[in-house]
């Protein structure tokens, strides 16, 4: 997935927002979600 941003902040932002709606919908469903990021070819993950 590509998620386009300017600054750091702002893909962290998008970031945590996508990983808290993936929650929020497994939780809607009873159902959990373990899910994390990393960024290609950095150290970077979420």
């Amino acid at each position: 997935m590509k998620v386009p941003y300017d600054t750091d902040e702002e893909l962290d932002e998008a970031v945590n927002e996508l990983l808290t709606d993936i929650a929020s919908g497994a939780d809607d469903r009873h159902c959990f979600s373990e899910s994390d990021a990393r960024m290609e070819g950095t150290d970077r993950h979420w």
